[in-house]
């Protein structure tokens, strides 16, 4: 974690220090990066805790980075392009579509572990399809 901590301060500090690039002073401009910084950083919190629950069922870790990467990418921009089109503008879709994606990811946490305890004997392109349809709630 903490080698993680410090590649990303490295990569994300020094190009605009060794620039000179100073960010402007505005609130709103800082306060929209530290919102997409806890975006990027949960979205990559939520990928290792998936990558690790998934290593078992799959059999080796590759197959899980591979798979739980994928499958999140896949959703999450599938949930991206179909948001627009679902919610529009309209607050109670939204409401409703958020609500919704909260049963879903509380009913995955809820059977997740009993479906790989239970998957374990599987073939293996049956246990990558049960991956990519678990993770598929989760990240869209």
């Amino acid at each position: 974690m903490i080698v993680s901590v410090i590649a990303v301060g490295v990569i994300l500090v020094l190009p605009p220090a060794a620039a000179r690039i100073r960010l402007p002073r505005e609130r709103s401009v800082r306060s929209f990066l530290v919102y997409f910084l806890a975006i990027g950083a949960g979205y990559l919190l939520i990928e290792v805790a998936l990558i690790q629950k998934f290593v078992l069922f799959l059999g080796h870790p590759t197959y899980a980075l591979t798979v739980v990467i994928f499958s999140l990418l896949v959703w999450s921009g599938l949930g991206s392009y179909l948001s627009r089109r679902i919610v529009g503008d309209s607050m109670a879709r939204l409401r409703w579509t958020l609500l919704i994606t909260a049963g879903l990811v509380s009913l995955v946490a809820v059977i997740m572990q009993p479906i790989l305890a239970a998957g374990v004997g599987l073939p293996f392109f049956v246990k990558v399809a049960v991956t990519v349809l678990m993770i598929g709630p989760l990240a869209s």
